[in-house]
């Protein structure tokens, strides 16, 4: 049976289908972890490492936080037999710098241990979080200057692209190195109203990366790889707002909401309505959400938040600290 699966896995991988993963219980350690991942997500990346990975090339975890992306991982790769004398590993990256955002991440008393004031290191959480599994490697480092020289990447989870400029300097240091035809990019934050650049990113490699898995009830959807993406091609990608056309706009964000489950198609459009906003064009913003979603779509927190941005350029708050105060990092 577990040889069976896991076939049927890579098989599904190489072809480019949207597989869905067997629902494997997760283990009470992992779900305590603080962070922004769904159980769902912490599920699809224990299931990826149990059943896909091939250990052909390293685990990259851009953004681990308290290490939730980087513990299923790792749990699983340890478990597996074939992968004991392997030399690839995992490596987890963060600043490891508390932020004061992140105390709204921290939900139950139980958590209580997570608190830290800002700027203070919880380097110390991440490490209690994943003790007694092997072959993980921290990188404490910041990604907008990173240099990657460890060889071939299979598996990239991302959710560190919370800027343009993080996002361009991800995509040249790592993707390059992502192997053709096996290596798998999850974007953590696909389906999220604030990172627009992803889609517009994404969709200018749509020739090298295709829809592998949407992951349920989260904002996560991992691509193939399925050829190796030339240097060229990503040294010189630049993210200028005046450059990008309402063509590639439109055309960008109708190929996301092809990838992703009709159910969350507004939070995407909440990105591509904040695209607008941020390029000046406010009625174009505005009649995203006026003529392209439903009243109930709107009420959805991601909707709320994003209108509330466009909003606030319409009516700008005296308060300058008021203005900000919402403007939460996406998970």
């Amino acid at each position: 049976m577990k040889f069976r699966n896991r076939l049927v896995y890579y098989l599904a991988s190489k072809m480019g289908l949207h597989v869905s993963f067997m629902r494997v219980p997760l283990s009470e350690r992992t779900k305590r972890i603080p962070g922004m991942l769904t159980y769902e997500e912490r599920r699809f990346l224990q299931n990826y490492c149990r059943y896909v990975y091939s250990g052909t090339g390293h685990i990259v975890d851009l953004g681990c936080w308290m290490g939730s992306s980087t513990l299923p991982l790792a749990i699983e790769r340890s478990r597996r037999p074939d992968l004991i004398v392997n030399q690839q590993r995992i490596f987890a990256y963060d600043l490891f710098r508390w932020e004061k955002w992140m105390d709204a991440c921290i939900t139950n008393v139980s958590q209580a241990k997570y608190h830290y004031s800002p700027g203070e290191s919880f380097r110390s959480a991440f490490e209690g979080n994943i003790k007694d599994v092997d072959n993980v490697v921290i990188r404490e480092q910041d990604l907008a200057t990173a240099q990657w020289r460890d060889g071939d990447i299979e598996f990239l989870f991302v959710d560190a692209m919370k800027t343009p400029q993080l996002a361009l300097a991800i995509q040249k240091q790592f993707f390059p190195m992502i192997l053709g035809g096996k290596g798998v990019v999850v974007h953590q934050d696909f389906v999220h109203y604030y990172t627009y650049w992803i889609h517009i990113l994404t969709y200018r490699l749509r020739d090298f990366l295709i829809l592998l898995y949407d992951v349920k009830d989260s904002a996560s959807t991992a691509f193939r790889c399925r050829k190796r993406i030339p240097p060229d091609v990503v040294q010189k990608e630049t993210f200028e707002l005046e450059s990008i056309c309402e063509d590639e706009v439109e055309e960008a964000f109708s190929y996301s909401l092809h990838l992703i489950n009709s159910s969350l198609s507004h939070r995407v459009l909440s990105a591509k309505a904040l695209l607008y906003f941020d390029q000046g064009r406010i009625e174009k913003a505005e009649s995203v959400f006026r003529e392209e979603m439903s009243a109930e779509e709107k009420k959805d927190g991601e909707v709320m938040a994003a209108m509330s941005l466009v909003a606030t350029r319409r009516n700008p708050p005296t308060n300058v600290e008021s203005a900000l105060s919402d403007n939460i990092p996406p998970g």
